[in-house]
């Protein structure tokens, strides 16, 4: 019975231990699988973390990947203001960037310009404002934008505010605080799609005028017709802005409005968005017609060959009646940083008739006449450089410009913006060298060389009455 009980029990502790080893298996089994679960949930944490931060700190070109928000792009300014760094934003937004000042030598790094194959920005240090030309205006004149934040200087490198970044290379942007993730969207990529957008609404095409794909970002579209009229229509429903009815019309960014055309004839419109309807500005009545200053608001107007001046809200300021508005060939003077040549100093405004000049001011008074010329053009034999522009580091803003005297000489003097001789116009010539860097002006009366700013300091000192006698 002991070797039957024996046996049964031994048979008792084998089954025991069968069902022993299956649940530690089972057990294993079921920790393994918890492990495994385990792992693959903290991957799965891993993977969401790691795409989340994927998300975080990128730079997006029209849709792409381009750089990672790090800190020789991207800074955030102590008012909380994002800046990126204009020479490493540049390339990336299809731009090239340059040091120094525009159509000079230099390498000057608290100063910048970048350009692409239609427009150059011209940018500075501590300034608030951008300067934007045309590669094809052979006018010299700049348009001029005031922005809300200065440009920075940090470790040697230029930092623009993102909005002047939008204004500087013509994108439109969002950024995303959170992310710290800025999206940008270039001009070439919203003309290609809204270009289709335009052909799917039914128009032959949109503008392909530089110009007029700025209009793009102001959510703006010029469109063309299968007849080859033009009109606006909104980006966000294709509503009408201005009616497709003109044979040329050119988006003015500086004044977000329309110069339109039509059989020859040039006025201003722009669009209030509401179902086509349009505010005419300036109507269809000159044969040409030209915005010369954004900043101030004032247009070159022309009915037939005489031109005139018309102010912001398109009245005459300056009667068409003059052959030449502006500055007769500003390439004369490359040296002398000439933002607009047909306002000077923001202020003056020259006008020729037949061969004498006036100088006005923005309010349309005369302010001097009978001038024979604007600037000293001295001998291609000197070294000296031709003058326009006297710099306030002379201590004037001045303009040069020349008279006849009664021995039917041309004599140069300088003018203030008020069209005051602050120098009269008794001398031979006006010009100015460089050497070393630093730049003089002088005056030549006869075989004395006067240098400006002495003249003018002994102007001030006694009410005018030094130096040579002024012409009759």
């Amino acid at each position: 019975m002991s070797d039957l009980y024996g046996g049964m029990g031994n048979n008792l502790n084998m089954n025991n231990y069968g069902a022993n080893d299956d649940k530690k298996k089972k057990m294993m089994i079921i920790g393994g699988a918890a492990v495994i679960g385990v792992i693959i949930i903290v991957m799965i944490v891993v993977a969401i973390i790691s795409s989340i931060n994927n998300q975080k700190n990128n730079l997006y070109v029209d849709g792409a990947l381009k750089s990672k928000m790090t800190s020789n792009i991207f800074y955030m300014g102590d008012d909380n203001v994002p800046y990126v760094c204009v020479e490493r934003i540049a390339p990336l937004l299809s731009y090239e960037f340059y040091n120094g000042e525009y159509g000079t030598a230099s390498e000057d790094r608290t100063k910048c310009y970048v350009r692409n194959s239609y427009e150059i920005a011209l940018l500075e240090m501590d300034s608030d404002v951008v300067y934007k030309t045309l590669v094809n205006d052979d006018s010299s004149t700049y348009d001029y934008y005031k922005m809300s934040y200065k440009v920075k200087r940090i470790n040697d490198l230029l930092y623009i505010s993102l909005p002047t970044m939008q204004k500087v290379f013509n994108v439109k942007f969002s950024y995303d605080a959170d992310k710290n993730s800025l999206t940008i969207q270039t001009l070439p990529a919203l003309f290609e799609r809204y270009n289709t957008v335009a052909k799917n609404a039914g128009y032959y095409e949109l503008s392909e005028d530089f110009s007029n794909q700025k209009a793009l970002i102001q959510n703006m579209m010029v469109v063309v017709t299968k007849e080859r009229v033009m009109g606006v229509i909104s980006t966000a429903d294709n509503s009408s802005i201005i009616g497709t009815k003109y044979n040329n019309l050119t988006y003015s960014e500086g004044m977000q409005e329309f110069i339109v055309e039509q059989n020859g004839q040039y006025g201003v419109l722009y669009g209030n968005g509401q179902g086509g309807s349009n505010i005419e500005k300036v109507g269809l009545q000159y044969s040409s017609l030209k915005l010369i200053d954004n900043n101030i608001g004032l247009y070159l107007v022309s009915d037939g060959n005489k031109y005139g001046v018309l102010d912001k809200n398109g009245k005459i300021l300056i009667n068409l009646e003059y052959d030449k508005i502006g500055i007769e060939n500003p390439k004369l003077f490359p040296t002398d940083e000439i933002k607009n040549s047909y306002v000077l100093y923001d202020f003056c405004i020259p006008a020729k008739q037949g061969d004498r000049w006036t100088l006005f001011n923005i309010n349309g008074e005369v302010k001097n006449s009978n001038l024979y010329c604007f600037g000293s053009v001295v001998s291609s034999s000197q070294t000296s450089q031709n003058v326009l522009l006297i710099p306030v580091s002379e201590g004037i803003e001045g303009i040069v410009a020349g008279k006849i005297n009664s021995a039917n000489k041309v004599r140069y003097g300088v003018l203030d913006i008020n069209g005051e001789w602050k120098v009269p116009p008794s001398f031979d010539s006006i010009y100015k060298t460089t050497s070393g860097g630093k730049t003089e002006y002088n005056m030549l009366f006869g075989n004395t060389i006067i240098p400006v700013r002495d003249r003018l300091m002994d102007d001030v000192s006694d009410g005018g009455n030094t130096g040579p006698i002024q012409i009759n």
